[in-house]
C-alpha cells in the first residue's frame, strides 16, 4: 500500500500561497515549501507528481481568490468601471503580481488578457454594447482602454508606490471613462448633466 499523505493537497496549498505571499512565486520551492510545512520536500510528493503540479495548482488556488474579489458581481455594463481589482491588487501583492505582473513567453491578445480577468468578457462587452450605444468594437475598445488604466493603478498598489485611497481611485476610474466614452461618435453624451455622462442606468 502506498504511504499515507502526511499533509493534504489542501494544507500544502495554503503553505504555497503563505510563501508566494511572503516572498513572492520565485519562493516557491519544494525546499521552501517542506520547511514551511514543518517538514523534509518528500511527503508532498506524495500528494503531488512534482512541483510544475504544485505551482499550477496553487495558481488556480489564488484564481479562486481573485474571482472572489471580482469575478462574481454580474456582467453588467459597470464591472469593468468596479475598483475590486484594485482591491485585490492591494489586499494579495504578491498573488496579484504572480498573477498579472509576471511575463512568460507567450504573447497575448488584448482579447486573451481581458478574457483572463473576466470570465464573462463578452457578456461584458454586450452590455457596455447595449447601455451605451456603441459598436461592438467600439465597446471592446473602451473596456480595453479602461482596464489598461486600471491596471497601471492597480500595479502601482502592488507595488507599494502609492496609498490606496478608494474615493479618489472612483473618482479617478469615473472621471477616465467619462473621457474615453465621449472620444466615440455614438456616445450618449445628450442628457448628461452637469456635462457628467449618467452612470449605468441612469440615462
Amino acid at each position: 500500500m502506498p504511504p499515507k499523505p502526511k499533509f493534504t493537497r489542501g494544507q500544502i496549498i495554503d503553505a504555497a500561497l503563505a510563501l508566494i505571499r511572503d516572498g513572492g512565486f520565485a519562493a516557491l520551492t519544494a525546499r521552501n515549501l517542506g520547511k514551511r510545512l514543518g517538514s523534509s520536500s518528500q511527503p508532498i510528493f506524495t500528494v503531488f507528481q512534482n512541483m510544475d503540479e504544485v505551482q499550477q495548482e496553487t495558481r488556480k488556488a489564488a484564481r479562486n481568490l481573485y474571482c472572489s474579489y471580482v469575478l462574481g458581481k454580474g456582467a453588467d455594463s459597470a464591472a469593468f468601471r468596479r475598483v475590486d481589482y484594485i482591491h485585490f491588487a492591494k489586499d494579495e501583492p504578491m498573488l496579484f503580481a504572480m498573477m498579472f505582473m509576471t511575463a512568460d513567453k507567450s504573447e497575448y491578445s488584448m482579447k486573451d488578457i481581458l478574457s483572463g480577468v473576466f470570465t464573462n468578457t463578452e457578456a461584458l462587452i454586450a452590455a457596455v454594447q447595449e447601455e451605451y450605444r456603441l459598436s461592438r468594437e467600439d465597446a471592446h475598445t473602451l473596456c480595453s482602454s479602461m482596464w489598461i488604466f486600471i491596471h497601471g493603478i492597480a500595479c502601482l498598489c502592488a507595488a507599494g508606490m502609492t496609498q490606496f485611497v478608494e474615493t479618489e481611485v472612483e473618482a479617478l476610474v469615473n472621471n477616465t471613462f467619462e473621457d474615453i466614452l465621449r472620444g466615440f461618435a455614438h456616445a450618449p453624451c445628450d442628457g448628461a448633466i452637469g456635462g457628467k455622462i449618467p452612470p449605468p442606468g441612469k440615462k
